[in-house]
């Protein structure tokens, strides 16, 4: 329906093809309309669909993986980030690639209509990347960004993102960072930062300790020096947390962090004021779970929480979700009672040492049988006892995006974003993960892409304690509330 002075219109989304052609005349309507300076309206509410592929305005499907969604307030746009896998005419991606994935965008004023920005490399606000001299591959085309977390830094209106920099093959990684005063054109700042943790790096912080998921506590393993140069330096998987205090802070997952620590083992580092760089500063102690990645870290309330999977290396199952919390983001923390995206309900595995008593902040209905598994949807080094085939949700989680509330004084939401590894079109049905050569099970067909895979958003729910809850069985598609614009 519509007046002289305004129009609202609705979609209903089904099949791809449907939903594709929908958004090309939606497209040309906003176009229209705003060449006529109509005042339009967007209904407040964005229909997210799990089961049709995502799509942009051009009815193309979405190349952005592993990444996070952000609104930014001035420019009344949200902005998707992700990894890039491109035509699969050109490549049977495998993480034995030394190109790929790049990193794209893709704006939207509704989280519906996405308008592909193009890849961050081509963007460049100055210099391009390949110019800067800061990529060490350009001249090859090599190297692999994994992982892009953005953010906006409020005191200069600028969108700053980190990724996981591997110079050539997986996995010695650094830290990229770049920025950018429109949120699609963005200058390279480093494909080299290393942070405390990076070779020859020495930790300037307090020690602390972490609670457990049965309320003890123990000395957790700070790192003063890296003992192996090069791939110690290594980082995969990052989350960024702009704190109320103006204070920043990157979690990660650590690989090889010294002798007898296990591999991949989760650390909080504090960033610059300007987001560009690590502060060298190490926050609280390494979590004690190894063999994990996929680190979310966001704040609630009051609340601090980190979230992570047992690995997974892009395989179809996907990962469970461990769940911390801590009123301080230097800990003591505390681990939830169950995996949140695991159903299993085989007896747990021997606990960490010294652990007892459930915690306070675990979920008070958890079975028993249930508190400290950490599923898995790849086999884990032996003596981890991750159990397999319990998953949920056949998705390894990447990011918490927090977005804005539809109206002024609601909640916002908190959207857990996985990829589902090998589920798009045309995947090799027989393969169980893209970490390894393209043969075989994993011989990729000429019409399948990593790009074309599907992701599962959900929001987060939580009680009154502030305890993430369970994930549900696989949802379709939900609604989403997002701000009016007019």
């Amino acid at each position: 329906h519509h007046s002289a002075n305004q129009l609202t219109f609705s979609i209903l989304l089904t099949s791809p093809t449907t939903r594709a052609c929908t958004m090309r005349a939606t497209s040309v309507l906003f176009a229209v309309l705003s060449s006529t300076n109509a005042h339009i309206s967007v209904a407040g509410t964005a229909v997210i669909s799990n089961a049709n592929p995502r799509v942009d305005i051009r009815g193309e499907i979405i190349d952005a993986h592993s990444g996070n969604v952000v609104w930014w307030p001035s420019k009344k746009q949200y902005f998707w980030y992700g990894e890039w896998y491109g035509g699969s005419s050109t490549s049977h991606f495998t993480t034995t690639d030394v190109s790929l994935p790049r990193l794209s965008v893709y704006t939207s004023p509704d989280l519906e209509h996405w308008t592909f920005g193009g890849l961050l490399h081509n963007n460049s606000a100055t210099t391009s990347w390949a110019a800067s001299g800061l990529w060490p591959g350009a001249a090859t085309n090599t190297g692999q960004w994994w992982c892009p977390v953005a953010t906006i830094d409020p005191k200069r209106d600028k969108m700053v993102i980190w990724f996981t920099a591997v110079p050539g093959q997986c996995c010695d990684a650094f830290w990229g960072v770049a920025e950018s005063d429109d949120g699609v054109h963005f200058s390279l700042i480093t494909l080299n930062e290393t942070g405390v943790q990076g070779a020859g790096r020495t930790a300037r912080s307090d020690s602390s300790t972490i609670a457990t998921d049965e309320g003890s506590s123990f000395r957790g393993q700070r790192v003063h020096r890296r003992e192996r140069g090069g791939i110690s330096r290594s980082k995969d998987g990052n989350a960024v947390l702009l704190d109320d205090d103006g204070t920043a802070y990157i979690a990660y997952s650590l690989m090889n962090p010294g002798a007898g620590l296990g591999d991949h083992r989760v650390a909080i580092e504090k960033l610059t004021p300007d987001l560009r760089g690590t502060a060298n500063v190490q926050v609280g102690e390494l979590f004690p779970d190894s063999f994990v990645e996929g680190v979310m870290l966001f704040k609630r309330d009051r609340l601090y929480y980190v979230i992570y999977s047992s690995c997974c290396c892009a395989c179809r199952e996907g990962a469970g979700a461990v769940v911390w919390s801590s009123r301080s983001i230097a800990g003591p923390w505390a681990r939830q009672a169950r995996d949140i995206n695991c159903n299993a309900t085989a007896p747990p595995p021997p606990l960490p040492l010294a652990l007892s008593t459930p915690t306070t902040l675990a979920r008070r209905d958890a079975p028993p049988s249930v508190s400290g598994l950490v599923c898995a949807g790849m086999a884990a080094p032996p003596g981890l006892d991750r159990p397999m085939g319990h998953i949920t949700i056949p998705s390894q989680g990447f990011s918490v995006s927090i977005l804005p509330p539809a109206s002024p004084g609601g909640d916002p939401t908190y959207l857990w974003s996985g990829q589902r590894w090998l589920s798009g079109l045309d995947n090799p049905t027989g393969c169980t993960t893209l970490c390894g050569a393209a043969t075989g099970a994993c011989a990729q067909p000429a019409a399948y892409t990593p790009g074309h895979d599907f992701q599962y958003w959900i929001p987060l729910t939580f009680d009154t304690n502030g305890t993430i809850e369970q994930f549900a069985p696989f949802v379709d598609e939900f609604n989403l509330g997002v701000p009016t614009l007019t």
